[in-house]
């Protein structure tokens, strides 16, 4: 009796340490496979809510519209943040090959500006550059300037899908010549006159970022309202001869449709 006893416990036994050893083996396989996994592959996507709360962006393209923005955006919460953008604008490429490739070559693209000081004088026929137009007309450096905050729909801090309130302003500065009448004709070789064209925007964004280790791709694309004012150089022929002028102009409010792309560095 006493023998069978001893055996059942031994037995008994045997099963219990191998169960405690199958168990401690599992847990420490498991311990294992969650440390391995528990970084993102060199290069390779960013583990999703991570703790970076700071992104500096460029964009890339952003001299086809005219504007070379520094961008940076901050992480208020996981499903809010801001971002604040500043930088210089140039010649916008798109808005004049769009408007050369849209205009009635016997009408001007600035018919719809409506100018404050609309005093001209009778007779008067504008015969300078229109607006938009490159022909004489140079682009100088001017500056812009961005506020965007922006609702996240996943709670992934910085990652994914987001909504976006943006304002922003733009100003572009060109400079152009003078008109002078040589030989029944008008030559753009006088002085040297000022334009400039202020760009106000409020607009609503829909747009998407993707995290990579320290690497931040993202885009927005919507649509919103544009007002827009400026002045512009001014001349021609008179029923009291030549007249010139820098004018100052607005334009209706229109719509505004916008897109960008942006790479960043996030920390």
């Amino acid at each position: 009796m006493l023998n069978k006893i001893s055996l059942a416990f031994l037995i008994t036994s045997y099963f219990i340490v191998s169960s405690l050893q199958a168990q401690t083996t599992t847990k420490k396989d498991s311990s294992t496979v969650i440390i391995f996994n528990s970084g993102a592959l060199p290069g390779g996507k960013k583990h999703r809510g991570s703790s970076e709360n700071n992104i500096i962006k460029i964009e890339p393209l952003g001299f086809l519209f005219g504007k070379v923005p520094l961008s940076y955006e901050r992480k208020i919460t996981d499903l809010l943040s801001i971002q604040v953008s500043a930088g210089v604008t140039t010649k916008n490429y798109l808005s004049s090959l769009f408007t050369e490739a849209l205009s009635d070559p016997d009408t001007r693209d600035d018919d719809n500006l409506i100018f404050k000081d609309a005093n001209f004088p009778d007779g008067f026929v504008d015969q300078s550059e229109s607006l938009h137009n490159f022909e004489n007309r140079k682009a100088a450096v001017g500056y812009m300037f961005s506020v965007q905050p922006r609702v996240h729909f996943e709670d992934d801090g910085l990652e994914g899908s987001f909504l976006a309130l943006s304002a922003d302003f733009y100003k572009y500065n060109y400079t152009i010549p003078g008109l002078v009448q040589n030989g029944g004709e008008y030559k753009a070789t006088g002085t040297t006159k000022n334009e400039y064209e202020k760009i106000r925007d409020v607009m609503v964004l829909f747009g998407y970022e993707q995290l990579y280790d320290h690497l931040t791709l993202g885009y927005t694309i919507g649509a919103g309202l544009r007002s827009v004012n400026g002045v512009k150089y001014v001349a021609g022929q008179s029923n009291i001869g030549f007249y010139e002028s820098e004018s100052v102009y607005t334009k209706k409010t229109g719509v505004a449709v916008g897109f960008s792309f942006k790479v960043g560095y996030h920390f």
